[in-house]
Parts: structure tokens; sequence; C-alpha cells
């Protein structure tokens, strides 16, 4: 496994245990996380918090990548693939999952296209430099990031060759997700704008993945709310 992948794992698992976010979330909801806010300012359980959430956070991520390539090879629809990634009993599956792992699958399919391209040019280009006696190729070389609004703004400024590897896909998906909200954020006065303009991104994330995989009129949609306390209460008040 990619070493800085943990470790940015690990800084991020710290980063939401410190946040003022989580830290009155817990306050408000003490009984969901069964965790006195206070226990957090102690540096060795804030230590085995962060580390059990990293390790979770590895064995999920193990789980679904496999599941997703396999949905895509199968073209399972979005309902037996969310029922596959999340454990019965566990929470009530809402639109809101459905949006978000189709985004993960267009996301894999789009990497893996990219890994495959990079490969393929990385290839030729070797091939070429032999050809010429080892010399630098003057080809140009196109860059291959997450592709977003700003990505493509970002290839015409920077023009950076980033090459991507296999194992890299969840870092692939944090830097897509980071230049979606930077997107979202533009032009809004507001965090509801910016939010309204990520559901709709997720929104049309679900409808092209049900245009995909879906045999029309056989796909009923689930809950889109929830009576399990704990996760109507995150999803009340904390940002997906």
């Amino acid at each position: 496994m990619d070493t800085n992948h943990q470790a940015s794992d690990t800084d991020k698992a710290l980063e939401r245990l410190e946040s003022a976010d989580f830290r009155e979330f817990l306050e408000k909801n003490p009984n969901i996380f069964k965790i006195n806010p206070e226990f957090l300012q102690d540096p060795k359980i804030r230590s085995k918090l962060s580390s059990l959430i990293k390790d979770l956070l590895t064995a999920a991520r193990g789980n679904i990548k496999p599941k997703l390539w396999m949905s895509i090879q199968k073209k399972q629809d979005i309902a037996p693939l969310t029922k596959s990634l999340i454990p019965p009993g566990v929470m009530e599956i809402t639109l809101a999952h459905w949006a978000r792992i189709a985004f993960l699958r267009a996301s894999l399919v789009e990497f893996r296209r990219i890994v495959a391209s990079q490969g393929s040019s990385q290839d030729t280009a070797a091939a070429e430099q032999q050809e010429a006696g080892g010399h630098n190729s003057t080809a140009d070389q196109s860059e291959h990031r997450p592709m977003t609004p700003n990505s493509k703004q970002d290839v015409e400024e920077t023009c950076t060759p980033h090459v991507w590897k296999d194992e890299q896909f969840w870092v692939y998906v944090d830097q897509l997700l980071e230049e979606l909200r930077e997107f979202a954020k533009k032009g809004t006065v507001s965090t509801e704008e910016w939010e309204d303009n990520m559901k709709d991104f997720f929104t049309e994330s679900l409808q092209v993945d049900m245009a995909t995989y879906a045999e029309p009129g056989r796909l009923v949609p689930p809950v889109n709310s929830v009576s399990i306390e704990w996760q109507r209460m995150i999803h009340a008040q904390l940002i997906w």
C-alpha cells in the first residue's frame, strides 16, 4: 500500500477528530457515539481513535473498489450494488447513498481509462525515445487528472503531468472531490448554495448511472428519509 496514502488517511482522521464541527456534533448528540467530547483532549485516546478510523477506512475501501469494478463488468444496477456495500441492519439506504456510489463507480471507470491510456502513452514514448537513440521525445504529453471544470483549467495553466497508479484510486477520488467542492463554491454567497450545487452534481451522477446500468422501469428508488436516530442526526447536521 502507498505509504503516502496511509499518512494522508491518518492526517485526515486526526483533522476530523480535532475539528470544531465534530466536537459540536458530539456535544449536541452525546448518545449517538457514546463519546465524551472531553476525551478527545487526551492525546492517547485521540491517537487510538484516529488509528481505528484509519483501519476501518482502509478495510472499507478494500471492500468497495473490487465490488465497484465487478458491478461495472456485470452491468449491475445501483440497487444490488449498494446493498452489497452496506451490511444489512447497519443503516437505511437512501437516494443519497445511491448517488454517491454512482459517483464512485463513474470515477473508477474514468480512473481505469486514465491509467490504461497513460500506460499506452508511456510505452509509445519509450519506443520513440529508443528509436531516436535515447534522446527525449518532443511529443506533447497530455495531462491526466480528475476531469472537472477546475482541473481542465489547471491543465491549461500548469501543464504538469501526473502519472496515476492503480493503487491510487482513492487518492484520485479525494482530489476529485476537493476540486468539485471548489468548483461548487464559485459564485456562491452561502453554504446552502454550494451544498445545492454539490447535490445537483450527485443527482446528475445518479441519473447517468441509472441510464447506463438500470433496466427501464425496474429500479425501485429507496427511501429519501431515515428513522435510525444516529443516521437521521448525521443526515440532518453534517455535510455529505
